[in-house]
């Protein structure tokens, strides 16, 4: 658990700065006491080591990354990434020439973006940085280096559907495109994803979801079995492959204690979510999605995670948003602490193994053979 520590350091330093701006009156100290938890956040993951495991990829890429590599990313080739994310590689090389400098600079638009949002959205942006590290922040800042520009894009994009400006909303999504292909699944999104749902269609649903996840019925299974036009041992090999983790996945967990939680309460205060933004909706669809991508595509176990991972930012809004339906200032008092206590012991559930051993560039890394070593030798062991 030692690995832990600098992680839940920097989370509950969010959770502390959060409660004093919620009872800050003063204007310019809650911007001072902003502008302390994004320059930690940015001190702390822009200048982050080679911690995690997606730098076993990243790390190559960066440094065998060049013109050659921009065109076969543009032709398609397998291996090679996506233009956009490709471009910051080259740009970052070139003006640097430095992985480390690479990952600061994602940092910095990751950053950019995240701030972007929670002007838009939360009126407090340190608990903003707190529900993001509670709800998936390690590894947006960590490992999914692609997909985090990506869905930040969009996040912030969203807002031009209730605005109904088609062009700039699928301008947007092209942009993301160029950074992780999943960002297709946006597209359709600008059709419907306005529309406020049903209350109580809105509880039928998150209700058979539930029934289903915990009966462990393979209804998706199914259904690819029944649609498939050649049934042969390698479709068959693909759905026990993709289900294989499915009878562990199904069992209650904290993870699905939290989706509950956060069903029942949005249901509870439903009518007044939708009031307080005319882009609630927006929120509220986003769940509705990030619930179904886990609980109906449950057998499914990595590709549900990583659909669902796509919509994880309607927490950033949603829980912020209940915060503010308390009327009782005690109510809005215990949900801050609970949101503080869950974050930190959920970010220390995520960053407990050694390769999320920290350290920053600024004050002296491991380098890659050492990194590299360490993993090869906890993977032997």
């Amino acid at each position: 658990m030692i690995y832990t520590i600098p992680y839940v350091l920097v989370t509950l330093l969010f959770a502390i700065c959060a409660f004093i701006i919620q009872r800050e009156e003063v204007k310019e100290r809650k911007r001072a006491i902003e502008m302390l938890c994004l320059v930690a956040y940015i001190v702390f993951f822009g200048f982050r080591g080679l911690v995690g495991t997606d730098w076993l990829n990243y790390y190559p890429f960066f440094e065998n990354c060049s013109l050659d590599s921009y065109t076969l990313n543009l032709l398609g080739e397998e291996g090679h990434y996506e233009p956009g994310f490709t471009t910051i590689v080259l740009l970052s090389k070139f003006l640097f020439g430095s992985f480390s400098m690479f990952c600061f600079v994602c940092c910095l638009i990751n950053t950019f973006l995240l701030v972007m949002f929670f002007k838009r959205y939360v009126d407090n942006i340190a608990l903003g940085l707190l529900l993001f590290m509670c709800m998936g922040g390690v590894q947006f800042s960590i490992n999914l280096m692609r997909n985090t520009i990506a869905i930040l894009i969009m996040a912030n994009a969203l807002h031009y559907i209730v605005e109904r400006k088609p062009l700039r909303y699928f301008s947007a999504c092209v942009l993301a495109l160029t950074f992780h292909i999943s960002t297709l699944l946006f597209f359709p999104l600008y059709f419907f994803f306005h529309k406020k749902i049903n209350k109580w269609v809105y509880l039928g649903f998150i209700t058979i979801g539930l029934l289903l996840f915990l009966s462990g019925a393979k209804l998706v299974t199914l259904l690819l079995t029944k649609l498939a036009l050649v049934y042969n041992d390698k479709f068959e090999f693909m759905i026990t492959a993709y289900t294989e983790g499915f009878d562990e996945a199904r069992t209650i967990s904290i993870g699905l204690l939290e989706r509950l939680f956060t069903a029942v309460l949005i249901f509870c205060y439903y009518d007044k979510i939708l009031s307080m933004r005319k882009d609630s909706a927006l929120f509220v669809n986003a769940f509705v999605l990030y619930y179904f991508f886990y609980m109906y595509f449950a057998e499914f176990d990595i590709m549900s995670m990583r659909l669902a991972t796509l919509f994880t930012f309607c927490y950033w809004v949603l829980w912020g948003d209940l915060l503010r339906c308390f009327s009782i200032e005690n109510n809005r008092k215990l949900f801050v602490a609970f949101v503080g206590i869950y974050a930190i012991f959920k970010v220390a559930g995520q960053t407990h193994l050694s390769c999320y051993s920290y350290d920053n560039c600024l004050f002296g890394a491991k380098s890659y053979p050492e990194r590299l070593y360490l993993y090869v030798d906890e993977t032997d062991n």
